[in-house]
């Protein structure tokens, strides 16, 4: 897993695509990161959700599509404001 263990999350901004491939895959099926801290549900399906909109984001960053790359960061951004502070980077 990319350096993702409990209560401690990877900068998600810093990954690559294939990086973000992977804590996207290793965080499938899991449903807390955290054990079992309240809040750590929902968190992880944030987090989950910031990876994949992040690839998807940067996949049209390449493509040259920067509409769309920036509503997909725009989303990102909401996701990270709601995140509470004990699951960010």
């Amino acid at each position: 897993m990319v350096g993702l263990a409990e209560a401690q999350v990877p900068n998600l901004d810093r990954l690559t695509r294939a990086e973000l491939g992977r804590f996207i895959d290793d965080t499938e099926g899991r449903r807390n990161l955290w054990g079992r801290r309240r809040g750590g549900v929902r968190a992880t399906e944030q987090l989950r959700e910031y990876a994949l909109l992040r690839a998807s984001a940067l996949s049209y960053r390449e493509a040259r599509d920067f509409a769309r790359a920036a509503r997909e960061e725009a989303a990102c951004a909401r996701l990270l404001a709601e995140l509470p502070d004990w699951a960010r980077w």
